[in-house]
């Protein structure tokens, strides 16, 4: 016999395991603890439209049971989007995390349009003007820019200076890999893509004599008029 008091054993083993299956429903399957509030931060605009419609459907799920990982691979579907993350906010909420792509270089189509590119190469927007301090790549003549060129122009445009960056304007590279572009209104004659870090520096150095034009397609033999 118990002690006069006490509850039997197995009551007492029916009692916890009847309040740890109400705190678990309660975490996990209740009403509070389904998604109610979606939030995206990291992008502004259309961009953060289409995440929060691609996670809308998560709205009323259990937050804690929920799988996120095919709702963040949709939202990297979208081109401007570099990469997504949710997060679960407890009791009922649940945060996007977007990485917008950043564009190193624009693009020049004939359409009118310039497409964004980004440091990796992925062409993502086609917008009406780049931002401020976007280096335009041009198509040389009779040419379509290929995938390599533009890689080649954004290495010569990350080798710049930062104060330099912001200031190039007509970059054009040819398919055999020749580069020539402006700063200011200096022209720059740069050659190929090899030793784009000393080619950079020659720049930066040269352009104090303010020249017309900087020859650097022989890094080791610079030439200025």
């Amino acid at each position: 016999m118990p002690p006069r008091g006490r509850l039997p054993r197995l009551v007492q083993i029916a009692i916890a395991l009847a309040v740890v299956l109400g705190l678990a429903w309660v975490v996990l399957l209740s009403p509070l603890t389904r998604i109610k509030h979606i939030r995206v931060d990291g992008v502004a605009g259309v961009v953060e439209d289409s995440a929060r419609a691609r996670a809308t459907g998560l709205r009323g799920q259990p937050l804690l049971l929920t799988r996120l990982g095919g709702v963040e691979a949709a939202i990297e579907q979208d081109r401007r989007v570099a990469g997504a993350s949710l997060e679960r906010r407890f009791p009922n909420s649940l945060i996007v995390h977007v990485a917008p792509r950043i564009p190193i270089i624009a693009f020049e189509k004939s359409e009118g349009q310039v497409e964004l590119v980004d440091i990796e190469g992925v062409r993502f927007e086609n917008v009406a003007a780049p931002p401020a301090g976007i280096a335009v790549v041009k198509p040389a003549a009779g040419e379509q820019t290929s995938d390599r060129a533009l890689r080649v122009a954004i290495d010569v445009v990350q080798a710049m200076p930062d104060q330099l960056r912001g200031t190039v304007t007509d970059l054009q590279v040819t398919n055999a890999e020749l580069v020539t572009f402006k700063v200011g209104a200096t022209s720059v004659v740069w050659g190929d893509a090899d030793r784009v870090e000393l080619k950079a520096k020659l720049v930066s150095i040269l352009l104090q004599q303010n020249p017309k034009t900087i020859d650097i397609s022989a890094p080791d033999t610079p030439v200025t008029t």
